[in-house]
């Protein structure tokens, strides 16, 4: 099968060399590249034309006039991508000799699966393990591990994102199911959901990238009040279940338009967003809370991959 790469960049100038040399030190070398530069005001341009001119297989390079932020860069990435699997490239990570060869394989062993995901290394700027792996900061758990292998990818996903784009491979024949990526959800959650909506999903479970974390990666601050952490605890949560709202309203507008909303997963989705509905509309007066809380724990709603009874308890007390 022929393998493309959709690498996206901005202001990448720091890291983008390594990445780009341990694309090229694969042990089986992609059959092309495209990167969609986001009119980054540093050397990256010029880097990636470097790398143009001495690679051992096609680079196209495309720069955008202006920005267009994260997700549809990467949308234009994947629409001229070429290839029958088209794997997503971060421009600051380090990809290990054995990850395209790895996917290759998975592919080609299951012909029915449409997207393939890995394991990474989390490591700090200079590629030391900081003595964990992504799976594990995300909580994507044995047990979960397993239910993705016996073919629910889908139920997880319509309750949140475990698949990272840093470590994804996907089938080029959905392209046209994806595209446009949604404006109001992350292009790698966007993704995994609709092809596990129509096609099955599996996991490597092995590290193929070491994933960079570094100054810009950092998030929130160490010294806070309680009461202001609390407050952010409070707004993350409601960030994460609008998130899943509306990933999940834009995925039923997007399989009805394209003809390929199943029955089951009509139904699956209409749960999950009367669901979260009912948790993102929740009064600010804990007490007014508790009787929609006890309707969906009554109908179950909140179990398993919604959080259970602690779940619940998070909606009423945050």
């Amino acid at each position: 099968m022929k393998i493309g790469i959709a690498l996206c960049t901005y202001n990448g100038a720091p890291y983008l060399r390594e990445q780009l040399q341990s694309i090229a030190a694969q042990s089986r070398l992609p059959d092309s590249l495209v990167a969609v530069d986001d009119a980054s005001s540093d050397t990256t341009v010029e880097i990636l034309h470097d790398f143009a001119r001495e690679a051992p297989f096609p680079v196209r390079v495309e720069q955008n006039e202006r920005n267009l932020g994260y997700a549809r860069n990467f949308g234009r990435a994947i629409e001229l991508a070429e290839g029958e699997a088209i794997a997503l490239a971060d421009q600051d990570d380090f990809w290990y000799p054995h990850k395209l060869a790895t996917m290759e394989a998975a592919f080609c062993e299951a012909p029915d699966v449409g997207m393939f995901f890995s394991d990474a290394d989390v490591v700090d700027a200079e590629l030391r393990s900081l003595g964990h792996r992504l799976w594990q900061a995300i909580r994507l758990l044995p047990d979960r591990q397993q239910e993705v292998r016996a073919g629910d990818a889908l139920g997880r996903l319509l309750r949140g994102c475990y698949v990272t784009g840093a470590t994804m491979a996907f089938r080029s024949e959905f392209r046209e199911l994806v595209l446009p990526v949604s404006e109001r959800s992350p292009h790698d959650a966007w993704i995994a959901l609709l092809v596990a909506a129509v096609a099955r999903v599996n996991l490597i479970a092995e590290p193929l990238i070491a994933y960079r974390q570094h100054g810009s990666n950092q998030i929130g601050v160490r010294h806070q009040l309680w009461v202001k952490q609390w407050e952010e605890q409070r707004r993350k949560n409601l960030v994460v279940l609008q998130d899943v709202l509306w990933r999940a309203v834009d995925a039923r507008e997007r399989l009805e338009q394209r003809g390929r909303l199943s029955a089951e997963t009509r139904q699956a989705l209409d749960e999950v967003i009367e669901h979260f509905s009912v948790r993102t509309g929740l009064p600010s007066s804990r007490l007014r809370r508790l009787t929609p809380i006890l309707r969906e724990l009554v109908r179950a709603r909140y179990r398993g991959r919604c959080g259970g009874v602690a779940g619940a308890a998070r909606d009423l007390f945050m």
